[in-house]
C-alpha cells in the first residue's frame, strides 16, 4: 500500500493519531525525578501507529551516548564531545549503527539522540551532548551518526532545531541573531547538510523561542525553511512535554508530532480542524510524512537485519577505541608521557573523580551499561599488581604532597560531574537526587573547583613526573597550576570503558588520538558575551575559534590542536581546483553531492619512534569570510618512519557564504586563501585559489 492511499483511507481521528504523543506524563516525570522504580525511557516513547492500516508506531529512544533504554544491557559509549575529539566519521558511523541495533532491541525504532547544536559558549550545559564549536565539524560527525543510524532501519532524529545554546533559560529564553548570515552559516548550515546530503528522517524542534515564536510553533523554521527551501520529507517532532504550548499555532507551523505525551494534539487538535482552525491538507501533510517515513523505514530494517551485527565484545572495543580516539595531549613537557610499567614502582593517585565511573550528565542522556571503569580501576587493571599504585583523594594537601614526593609519578584526576553541567534539573521543575538544582550552564565557572585548583598548584612543584586527566563537556581553562605540571590531557566523559582508555593512553598502551572540538582560550572574557540567566539573547557571528582570530587573540589551546606521542611532517601540499558550479540557481538550491571545488594534496609523514595519529586539517579565508574556517579533514594513522601521500576535498557548498539580499549561499568570484596544517593556529601550508 502506497502512503498517499494509507492517509487518503484514514479518518480525521486516525490522522491526527498519528501526530499524538502515548506516553504518560506523570510517568516521565516521576522517572526524572527519581520517584518510580523505572527511569527516564526505560522502554521506548510510543506515539502514533494504526494496526488497521499496518502503519508501525513511532518508538521513541533517546541517548547521544548511546540507548538509554533497558538497565544493564545497553552500551555506554563516550559522549559526543569526546567523539568529536576523534575527528573520524568513518568510526562515528559504525557507532550509530551499533546504537540503532541495540535500540531495535529494546523495541525502539526512532533514536532522537544526535543533538548538533552549535557550542556558541562553552559554558553551555549540554556541551557534552554536541559535536563542538565548528559547524563543519558538526555537520561531518552529525552525518556520520544519521547514516550509521538509518543504515539500520532506526529513524535518526536531528536535535534541538534551532539556536538550542543554553540550558538554564532553556524554557523562557527568546534567540536573535545578529543578522542573518549568522543564522544561516552558523547555526543552522550543519542541519541543512544532514537533511540533503543524509537524508535524516525526523528532526525535534527546541523549547527556546525564535525572533519572539517558540520553535516548537515556528512556521518560519518548521515551515518554510526545513521543508519548503531544504525539501525536508521527513517528520518533526516537539521537544518533550513543553515543546508545544497551542494547539492551533503548532499545527500551523508544521509541527507533526507532539511529543512524548499529548496534551494540545490528539482531541483538541481534532476539535481545531472541526472548527476550521486549522485545514485538514495541514493534516495530512503531518500523516503522510509520518506514513511515508515509518514505511520506508520499516522496509530498511527488515532487510538490514540480514547483516552480521557485532558481538558484545566487539562493542565494548568499539567503545574503547571510541574513548582513546577522543583523548586529547594538551602539553607533554620532556616527553613525560607516556609512562613505563617497567620503571615504575610507585603510583600516586590524586582526586575524588578517579574512583568515580563518570559518564557525566545524567538528564534525559543517561544511560545504564552493564559496568562502567573508573580511571582507578583501569589503572589497577593495567599495572595488575607489577606496580604499587597509592589512592589518595587528595583533602589533606600537606599529606598529598608526601605520598606525591615518594612516588615515582603522580596521575591527578581532576574535573566535572553532572552535579556541574548537564541538562538543567531545576527545582521548579523536577527533584533532584540530592534536593538541589543539578546540570545547566557554567557561566563564570569555566575553571576546576577550588579543591582540584589547591592540589594542582602544590602537587606539580612536589614530582617533576606529574600527569592531569582532565574530565568534563568542554573548555575548562586552567589556572597557574598549568605551569606546575608537565603533563595535561583531556579525557572528557569517556563512557563506559573510559577508564581503561585513560589507563591505557597514560601508559603508552594506546595513543592520545584526540584533536580540541573547542578552543581553551587564555580568559573566559574572550569568549561571546552571553547571560546564561537572561531571557532575552543575541548570538554573534564570530564564536569560537573564529572570533579569536577575528579580535587578534591567541588562544591558550587552539581548536583542533592535539600532541601526539611521535611527531608528524607536511610536504609537498597543493592545491588543485575541480568544477566550480554556476551562481544561476533558484533561492536555497544547494548541491550537497556535487564534486569538490578544491582538493587538496600532500605527504603527510611520521616522523617519530611509534605509530600514531594526527588530524591534517584545512581552513578557507575569502573576503566575504575573512576569517580562517575549517573546511575539510582527514584523520592519518602512520607506523613510525613511513609516510603517505592524501587528499582532502572541500565542498562547493561549504566553501559558499549567505547572500543575504537574494537569500541564497552563493559561491564568490576572487580569492580563496588556503591554510593546512594541525590546528586553527598551527598552520604548515597556505596557498591561494582564484575565482
Amino acid at each position: 500500500m502506497k502512503p498517499e492511499w494509507i492517509v487518503q483511507n484514514m479518518s480525521l481521528e486516525e490522522k491526527v493519531h498519528l501526530m499524538s504523543g502515548r506516553a504518560d506524563r506523570s510517568r516521565i516525570h516521576g522517572a526524572l525525578k527519581g520517584t518510580l522504580s523505572e527511569h527516564y525511557n526505560e522502554k521506548p516513547y510510543v506515539a502514533g501507529g494504526n494496526d488497521r492500516l499496518h502503519v508501525p508506531e513511532i518508538r521513541f529512544c533517546d541517548g547521544p551516548r548511546g540507548v538509554v533504554c533497558g538497565r544493564g544491557k545497553a552500551t555506554c559509549f563516550p559522549v559526543p564531545m569526546v567523539r568529536a575529539a576523534g575527528f573520524n566519521p568513518d568510526l562515528e558511523e559504525k557507532i550509530g549503527t551499533v546504537i540503532a541495533q541495540e535500540a531495535q532491541q529494546f523495541g525502539a525504532n526512532f533514536f532522537g539522540g544526535i543533538c548538533i547544536n552549535y557550542l556558541y559558549h562553552p559554558g553551555w550545559g549540554r556541551a557534552q551532548e554536541t559535536y563542538g564549536e565548528d559547524d563543519f565539524l558538526l555537520g561531518e560527525m552529525g552525518g556520520a551518526m544519521v547514516r550509521g543510524v538509518q543504515s539500520a532501519g532506526v529513524i535518526a532524529c536531528l536535535k534541538h532545531f534551532a539556536f538550542n545554546q543554553m540550558e538554564n533559560q532553556r524554557f523562557r529564553v527568546n534567540v536573535r541573531c545578529d543578522r542573518l548570515r549568522t543564522e544561516r552559516e552558523v547555526f543552522l548550515r550543519h542541519f541543512e547538510k544532514c537533511i540533503r546530503r543524509d537524508h535524516a528522517g525526523a528532526v525535534m524542534s527546541a523549547y527556546n523561542a525564535y525572533n519572539g515564536v517558540m520553535c516548537g510553533h515556528s512556521r518560519y523554521l518548521l515551515h518554510d525553511v526545513l521543508k519548503e527551501e531544504w525539501g525536508f520529507q521527513g517528520f518533526l517532532i516537539s521537544d518533550f512535554t513543553w515543546g508545544v504550548k497551542d494547539t492551533v499555532a503548532a499545527a500551523l507551523a508544521g509541527q507533526t508530532v507532539e511529543m512524548a505525551d499529548t496534551k494540545f494534539y490528539g482531541e483538541k487538535l481534532v476539535e481545531a480542524v472541526r472548527k476550521g482552525l486549522v485545514p485538514e491538507s495541514v493534516i495530512d501533510d503531518a500523516a503522510l510524512r509520518i506514513v511515508r517515513t515509518m514505511k520506508s523505514f520499516e522496509k530498511i530494517s527488515m532487510e538490514s537485519g540480514k547483516r552480521k551485527r557485532l558481538k558484545k565484545g566487539e562493542i565494548r572495543e568499539l567503545a574503547l577505541q571510541s574513548a582513546e580516539e577522543g583523548i586529547v595531549l594538551l602539553k607533554n613537557e620532556g616527553n613525560v608521557l607516556p609512562f613505563s610499567k617497567r620503571r615504575l614502582h610507585t603510583i600516586a593517585v590524586f582526586g575524588e573523580l578517579a574512583e568515580e565511573g563518570n559518564q557525566g550528565d545524567r538528564g534525559s542522556a543517561r544511560v545504564y551499561p552493564e559496568h562502567v571503569v573508573s580511571p582507578l580501576e583501569g589503572l589497577m587493571k593495567l599495572v595488575n599488581g607489577t606496580t604499587d599504585v597509592i589512592y589518595y583523594r587528595g583533602h589533606n594537601i600537606a599529606h598529598a604532597k608526601r605520598l606525591a614526593d615518594e612516588a615515582d609519578c603522580v596521575i591527578v584526576i581532576a574535573g566535572l560531574t553532572y552535579l556541574d553541567e548537564g541538562e538543567a534539573l531545576s527545582k521548579d521543575q523536577f527533584t533532584a537526587e540530592r534536593g538541589t538544582s543539578v546540570g545547566g550552564d557554567r557561566e563564570g565557572r569555566l575553571r576546576l573547583h577550588d579543591g582540584d585548583e589547591k592540589l594542582l598548584n602544590e602537587i606539580g612543584k612536589v614530582n617533576p613526573n606529574t600527569a592531569v586527566v582532565m574530565i568534563s563537556g568542554s573548555t575548562v581553562i586552567p589556572g597557574k597550576w598549568i605551569s606546575q605540571v608537565p603533563a595535561l590531557l583531556w579525557a572528557g566523559y569517556g563512557g563506559q570503558e573510559g577508564g581503561h582508555a585513560i589507563a591505557r593512553v597514560l601508559f603508552g598502551e594506546a595513543e592520545p588520538g584526540g584533536r580540541l572540538p573547542y578552543t581553551i582560550p587564555q580568559r573566559e572574557e574572550d569568549l561571546p558575551d552571553l547571560d546564561f540567566e537572561a531571557t532575552e539573547v543575541t548570538y554573534q557571528y564570530y564564536s569560537g575559534y573564529r572570533k579569536l582570530a577575528h579580535d587578534g587573540i591567541r588562544a591558550m589551546y587552539p581548536f583542533g590542536y592535539g600532541l601526539s606521542y611521535t611527531s608528524f611532517s607536511l610536504s609537498d601540499v597543493s592545491v588543485r581546483k575541480g568544477e566550480i558550479t554556476s551562481d544561476e540557481k533558484v533561492e536555497g538550491e544547494t548541491e550537497w553531492n556535487d564534486a569538490p571545488v578544491l582538493t587538496v594534496f600532500c605527504h603527510i609523514s611520521n616522523t617519530g619512534k611509534r605509530r600514531g595519529s594526527t588530524v591534517v586539517q584545512v581552513y578557507v579565508e575569502t573576503a566575504r569570510c575573512p576569517v580562517p574556517a575549517l573546511k575539510g579533514f582527514l584523520k592519518v594513522t602512520l607506523e613510525a618512519g613511513t609516510g603517505r601521500d592524501i587528499q582532502i576535498p572541500v565542498s562547493c557548498d561549504d566553501l559558499k557564504y549567505f547572500d543575504e539580499k537574494e537569500r541564497a549561499f552563493r559561491l564568490e568570484h576572487g580569492n580563496f586563501s588556503i591554510h593546512v596544517g594541525f590546528s586553527s593556529e598551527q598552520i604548515v601550508w597556505s596557498g591561494m585559489v582564484t575565482r
